[in-house]
């Protein structure tokens, strides 16, 4: 049974060279190339790499015909293998996997179910895909060369951008939406924040009455939550990448390209700041601003401001090294496994 379906059967190793700018370690004839697996799994007609050091003696002992990798490992490649010398191994070979493959989330298969249910006012662009069940409210606009999937649900006067991918069953209230942006399935984005008001024994509903506003070239994750702001609006900058199982509360600002693993969440109307790494299952408080570059090491609890360029990790988040420090002191006195 085939999932994955290719553009084409193989590709010329100069054609990978000359596509990813690399260079070979040795002579070698033009050879075809069919597959790329990893190190234990590739053989004589594939194509793997080394992104990552820990992986060093996979590569040593690879059957692989080729392989990229940076010129400090030429030494420990087996004699079989020609290395195809690159400064970003894991960015070349994902250039030499959208040459070969049709990723089933860029397959736009033109036409509107009858089974989906689409405002008059609704506007719809050129060569979009929509899927049985879903839900288009009115004076919703959707750009050219989109896949809305089954079951999704797009709320009055929405907009996305051109090239975007809606998964199944996500819902988008309140929002708009850049272009070549992708939303995986479940995710719900636009809903009401967390925001009350207590007075006498009553915790009072407050309107939210901003936006949620998404750049273009973002990926929002699977069952992600992303509410609308309360004035200010929500923001997620160009580029920025954000896992699954996100909560991203009212009036949080994201800058570009920042990464964000799965099960952060971050609380109502902090500021984070441009290029932000932030690791799995990390809590943000509310109210703070996190700077350019900063690292949040995963499953940290971050109660303050962070200049940009740090590095923190550990609860409440403090700068790497006094972490570290304080878990090697931890440990001496048994209080660490």
């Amino acid at each position: 049974m085939v999932f994955f379906k290719k553009k084409r059967d193989v590709i010329s190793l100069q054609e990978i060279v000359k596509l990813t700018n690399s260079k070979l370690n040795k002579n070698a004839k033009d050879e075809q190339i069919k597959e790329v697996k990893t190190l234990v799994n590739a053989f004589k007609n594939d194509l793997s790499f080394l992104a990552n050091s820990k992986y060093i003696e996979d590569f040593k002992s690879s059957k692989a015909g080729f392989c990229f990798a940076q010129e400090k490992y030429i030494d420990k490649a087996p004699k079989s293998m020609i290395v195809l010398i690159n400064e970003n191994p894991h960015y070349a070979y994902t250039q030499v996997l959208n040459e070969l493959y049709l990723v089933p989330i860029f397959e736009i298969n033109a036409g509107i179910s009858d089974k989906a249910t689409i405002h008059k006012t609704a506007i719809i662009g050129k060569n979009v895909e929509i899927q049985v069940g879903v839900y288009i409210a009115e004076n919703v606009k959707i750009g050219d060369n989109c896949k809305i999937c089954a079951n999704a649900v797009i709320n009055h006067n929405c907009e996305i951008g051109e090239n975007s991918f809606v998964g199944a069953s996500t819902t988008i209230s309140y929002a708009i939406i850049g272009h070549d942006t992708i939303i995986q399935n479940g995710a719900k984005i636009g809903q009401c924040g967390f925001g009350f008001a207590y007075n006498k024994g009553f915790n009072h509903k407050i309107p939210q009455l901003g936006l949620v506003k998404i750049g273009n070239f973002v990926e929002i994750g699977a069952n992600t939550c992303i509410d609308r702001g309360a004035f200010n609006d929500t923001v997620i900058g160009n580029n920025s990448k954000l896992d699954n199982l996100i909560q991203i509360a009212h009036g949080v600002q994201i800058g570009q390209g920042c990464f964000l693993a799965a099960c952060t969440g971050i609380a109502g109307s902090t500021k984070i700041g441009n290029f932000v790494q932030i690791g799995g299952h990390s809590a943000i408080t509310g109210h703070i601003k996190i700077g350019d570059g900063v690292q949040i090491g995963g499953h940290s609890g971050v109660t303050k401001d962070i200049k940009s360029m740090e590095k923190v990790s550990g609860y409440p988040a403090m700068p790497l090294i006094e972490w570290h420090r304080r878990e090697i002191k931890l440990k001496k006195l048994n209080l660490r496994n």
